[in-house]
């Protein structure tokens, strides 16, 4: 392809750009339209909660506290997302799971105050947590191949992971069973 080829093409390409902006296409949509395919990993959580990509890199695994661990869990539950203004009724599952992780290390009045402050709507700790979350996974991964795993979604909308639950591997009972 010499330069006016080039050239051409860059043109038709901004044109096209430019009729995508004015159907309503954001920045963000045609920014993906340039990106490379995801070659999308399956995550495994085993018995301890360890959290591990198990296809990139001989399974990279995501560092988090146990009330990351366990928030980002819930969300992995949940594929069809999760409105932060009813968290509420998701404490026992979130309780169930984080005690799995702490196993008694702390008091049960800070886990409860731990539990309500992130159940809470008007309290920003949930955001503040998969905001973390976020951080950690883009971190580990890149923000391209992170886009997948995070947890997003629209202010007063569904939260939640857009992965399937058919790439989730649990090595331990169903996340949201209670034990």
């Amino acid at each position: 392809m010499n330069n006016t080829e080039k050239t051409t093409l860059v043109q038709q390409i901004k044109a096209c750009i430019k009729e995508l902006k004015e159907l309503g296409v954001n920045d963000e949509e045609i920014y993906e339209l340039f990106q490379p395919a995801i070659e999308l990993s399956r995550i495994e959580i085993d018995e301890k909660y360890k959290i591990r990509f198990v296809d990139y890199d001989n399974g990279l695994e995501l560092q988090l506290s146990p009330i990351h661990k366990a928030v980002y869990c819930l969300f992995l539950a949940h594929p069809e997302g999760i409105k932060y203004k009813y968290l509420t009724d998701y404490r026992d599952e979130l309780r169930n799971i984080y005690i799995g992780l702490k196993k008694n290390t702390q008091v049960k009045e800070k886990v409860e105050r731990t539990l309500s402050d992130i159940t809470n709507p008007l309290n920003p700790s949930i955001i503040q947590k998969c905001s973390r979350i976020n951080g950690a996974i883009i971190k580990l991964l890149g923000r391209h191949k992170a886009r997948p795993y995070l947890i997003t979604g629209k202010k007063g909308e569904s939260r939640g992971v857009a992965i399937s639950p058919d790439l989730i591997i649990k090595k331990r009972p169903p996340m949201n069973d209670g034990r």
